[in-house]
């Protein structure tokens, strides 16, 4: 009989990522699937929120200076047409802001 390491070991998968998407310049603190499973969204130290296509695996759009330090967060409607980010404003002082999305952000 195998003992659960073994089993563990013989289980074992190793992760790699299927491709690399390059935009921000700074450290990456919120991503999230858009319910399509097609986009993501994702929120930088950068100040920028970008969504992504994951089929051409390319930045859709960009949002630049979405607070005034980084994006903490963000967040998907169910229906996908909203967009809304957490940011901190200066002093670290957190506030929302909301992004309309029809295909892109605005």
């Amino acid at each position: 009989m195998a003992s659960t390491a073994t089993k563990a070991a013989a289980t074992k998968s190793s992760l790699a990522p299927s491709m690399t998407l390059k935009g921000h310049g700074q450290f990456i603190g919120s991503i999230l699937y858009f319910p399509d499973g097609q986009r993501m969204i994702s929120g930088s130290q950068d100040r920028t929120a970008r969504q992504w296509d994951l089929k051409e695996g390319k930045e859709i759009e960009e949002v630049r200076e979405v607070g005034e330090e980084e994006v903490r967060a963000v967040a998907v409607s169910r229906d996908s047409r909203w967009v809304v980010t957490s940011v901190t404003g200066g002093g670290d002082v957190d506030r929302a802001a909301e992004l309309k999305v029809d295909g892109k952000l605005h």
